[in-house]
């Protein structure tokens, strides 16, 4: 059974937001007053317009939502001229039901369809003074007013509204929105919405500002983009930071690093990515050349320069490597040589890998012992570390096991073996995906079993 709450709230609760305010009140979520108003305010926060409109069509024209979840509608469709115009037929009691809703939302399409700027202003006017708003939904609303207006609020209460927000953890997506409005006058807003913001649409070129960024600040803007995945003009950043004659040569060594794992990642560049990973591993500094080894490890295996790529693991491992890296690296040694196709040389090296770790953990890891050893044609070492694995609690690995080890024995004929081990895992996991990986092998090991 849904629980109505007062229509305002329900409203604010929907994922309203702005520009890059985004889920800046999405911390209230209460229950809305119809199944279709629900359903058309969650197609919205998807981002499915076309459906939000088609389920806001179909509310009463007597709803006072419907106007609003139009308007959202319309506003993921990018059609915020419609969107205002869903806006403009609202009666004084929907008005008074709305609450806040409303000239949040409003003041929202306002943005989006460029309307009168004092239209826009009013309506954040009206939302600074809410008492009904969550303190972010009022944050955003002091954004908004300082932003429009500085002199509707004063410019000395706007430039401390705005750089209250500009370095305020509570709401940090608000930051580069402040930081935004306050560059047009303020250099040193400028350069830290250039360094600490950099793909944001207002950010300036590091060109544009004066004295010129430190290498330090360059590095913290290469930082930045990489943070933000923003990989081209991550690269084009460090590029920058590594031929300037200024750069230090740990920051050099950082920006290689960088530079290899972007190459890697988005670009598979793998070549250019080895000869950044190499040149990091040169390097001043000893965590920074660590961290090189494992790229290096990494670029080698994608180039199946198996050895090399081993070699370069153990470098890393060697180099004090510790954490869930250095678990992954360890299970490295093991894993590139089962891609190599040395599959007899993998199992002991992931066995070795599956011995150090705890548990809990060594079952999950344990499989692949096994299963090296099948691809190396060693079904009974194959088969013996499945057998450690039949019981294990976990719904995949077990029954995993059980099916393998079904396998194994019908690839070297022992087909009633094979139908045992089938039985038991359809007895443990017959509803499971082996259960029913099983049951297809089952069927085709004897025509009569059901498929």
């Amino acid at each position: 059974m849904r629980h109505p709450r007062s229509l305002p709230a329900r409203l604010l609760s929907l994922g309203l937001a702005l520009g890059a305010a985004g889920g800046a009140i999405a911390e209230v979520r209460p229950a809305a007053t119809t199944d279709l108003a629900v359903d058309a305010a969650a197609a919205v926060r998807v981002g499915d317009g076309l459906s939000a409109l088609v389920l806001a069509e179909h509310l009463p024209a007597s709803d006072p939502a419907r106007p609003v979840l139009l308007a959202r509608a319309r506003l993921a469709l990018d059609e915020p001229t419609l969107a205002l115009e869903a806006l403009e037929f609202i009666d004084d009691s929907a008005t008074m039901t709305l609450g806040s809703a409303l000239p949040w939302v409003r003041l929202e399409v306002r943005l989006a369809a460029h309307d009168a700027p004092e239209r826009a202003l009013a309506d954040a006017l009206t939302l600074g003074a809410a008492t009904d708003l969550p303190d972010s939904a009022q944050a955003v609303a002091r954004l908004w007013s300082a932003a429009l207006e500085p002199a509707a609020v004063g410019p000395t209460r706007a430039r401390a509204a705005l750089t209250e927000l500009a370095t305020s953890r509570a709401h940090r997506t608000l930051q580069p929105r402040a930081l935004a409005a306050l560059a047009t006058d303020d250099p040193a807003a400028a350069r830290v919405l250039c360094i600490e913001h950099p793909t944001d649409p207002d950010a300036p070129r590091p060109e544009m500002l004066a004295p010129p960024l430190s290498g330090d600040e360059r590095h913290d803007r290469a930082e930045a983009l990489y943070a933000a995945r923003a990989y081209a003009e991550q690269l084009e950043a460090d590029a920058a930071l590594i031929a300037a004659p200024d750069t230090s040569a740990r920051l050099k060594q950082a920006a290689h690093l960088r530079s290899s794992t972007a190459l890697l990642r988005l670009f598979e560049r793998y070549p250019e990515a080895l000869a950044h990973a190499e040149a990091a591993a040169k390097g001043p500094d000893a965590g920074l050349r660590r961290m090189a080894h494992f790229r290096r490890s990494l670029v080698l295996g994608r180039q199946s320069e198996w050895d090399a790529a081993r070699a370069a693991t153990q470098d890393f491992l060697a180099a004090g490597a510790t954490g869930s890296l250095a678990r992954e690296a360890s299970y490295q040694m093991g894993r590139l040589l089962h891609q190599a196709g040395r599959f007899a040389e993998a199992a002991p090296e992931i066995a070795a890998f599956t011995d150090a770790q705890s548990k809990g953990a060594r079952n999950t890891w344990r499989w692949f012992v096994g299963w090296a050893w099948y691809r190396a044609g060693r079904h009974d070492e194959a088969r013996a570390i499945f057998a450690e694995l039949f019981n294990d609690t976990n719904l995949l690995v077990g029954p995993k096991a059980r099916y393998w080890t079904a396998r194994s024995l019908a690839d070297t004929g022992d087909v009633p073996g094979a139908l045992a081990a089938l039985d038991a895992l359809a007895r443990v996991a017959p509803l499971g995906y082996y259960g029913a990986l099983g049951q297809r092998l089952a069927h085709r090991l004897d025509a009569a079993r059901p498929t």
